[in-house]
């Protein structure tokens, strides 16, 4: 078996993977049985190793909480957004339930928050009451006191 390091040219020959390990031995002159450390100081290797390592670490650590940060801020800009447009449907559906009469707002496009509020209320009010309360009482049934399903043996 033949393995070659990457970083350099030093051939690794595992003899104990052949068959004739101890004769090989015998034959193969010493120079080349003998084991040669890679590293003169293998502390000192080593904590150049770790701090590297280390270093590294750090800096994917900032970039990851970089990111989060960005993400974070984006959501709240998106959450924002979302408060303001509810904020405006909310205000819009009021003045149309006061029957204020907007020109300003006939001139400008429909606004997508309101087509959707009145689609949901519209929705709402087709539903006759009665099956409304038998959904809920099915859906209170199935839940116990902590809101998790019971289980039916």
């Amino acid at each position: 078996m033949l393995i070659k390091h990457a970083d350099d040219d030093q051939f690794v020959l595992n003899m104990s993977a052949l068959h004739n390990f101890t004769k090989l031995r015998r034959v193969l002159p010493q120079s080349l049985t003998r084991l040669k450390a890679l590293h003169e100081d293998r502390p000192k290797f080593h904590k150049e190793m770790t701090a590297q390592a280390s270093s590294i670490r750090i800096k994917k650590r900032k970039k990851i909480a970089e990111k989060r940060r960005q993400t974070a801020e984006a959501k709240r800009k998106e959450a924002e957004l979302a408060a303001a447009a509810a904020a405006e449907a909310e205000e819009a559906l009021r003045r149309a339930e006061e029957g204020e009469d907007d020109s300003e707002e006939d001139e400008q496009e429909p606004n997508e928050h309101q087509n959707e509020l009145q689609a949901i209320l519209e929705s709402d009010n087709d539903v006759p009451e009665s099956e409304a309360e038998d959904e809920i009482e099915e859906s209170n049934v199935a839940t116990s006191r902590c809101g998790r399903k019971r289980r039916r043996c």
